[in-house]
């Protein structure tokens, strides 16, 4: 007698918002590239500011001072999240161009030394080629995640000059001298 099949329950998945599906893409490069999700931290960066800048017209509008104060809340938090990632990120580009000086003095070295074989020297050519690869790819995605949180600064001086104080750190009212 054949086993009969196990009914499973059905598992609600939330679609995998910023990310582009990987049919039809024209290579398996393009389709890994959008399985992990290059450049989702700059569209969620791009995401922020103009919903902080849709809000801050609308609460501008309306005088609504809580809302400004609560936006200001949110924003500075969100920047705090950005510039951690940019941190990572900046850390990360240092340790792939330290690797990609370690490979270029052992390609250096083992070329120096005199008759080179031929696998081994191809193998750290090639090496050389992949960091040097990739350490461009984190070089342009970090230029692109600095330049939108110096995008965050202008929009925190725009919070302060709308009257939310909150933005800077600071309190609303001073404090009683003691």
């Amino acid at each position: 007698m054949p086993p009969t099949p196990v009914a499973r329950p059905a598992v609600a998945t939330r679609p995998r918002v910023g990310r582009r599906p990987a049919e039809g893409w024209a290579s398996p490069g393009c389709r890994l590239v959008a399985a992990v999700g290059y450049g989702a931290v700059n569209r969620a960066l791009r995401r922020h500011i103009e919903q902080v800048e849709r809000r801050l017209a609308a609460l501008e509008g309306a005088g609504d001072q809580g809302g400004l104060d609560r936006l200001a809340a949110h924003h500075r938090e969100q920047t705090r999240n950005f510039q951690h990632e940019r941190l990572v990120h900046l850390l990360v580009t240092f340790f792939f161009g330290g690797l990609l000086v370690a490979a270029l003095a052992a390609f250096g070295v083992y070329l120096a030394a005199g008759d080179p074989d031929g696998w081994t020297l191809g193998g750290l050519a090639a090496l050389c080629l992949v960091l040097a690869g990739l350490e461009a790819a984190y070089i342009g995605h970090y230029y692109r995640l600095e330049n939108n949180v110096q995008a965050l600064y202008g929009l925190t001086a725009r919070l302060e000059q709308a009257g939310a104080v909150a933005a800077a750190g600071e309190p609303r009212d001073p404090p009683e001298p003691c």
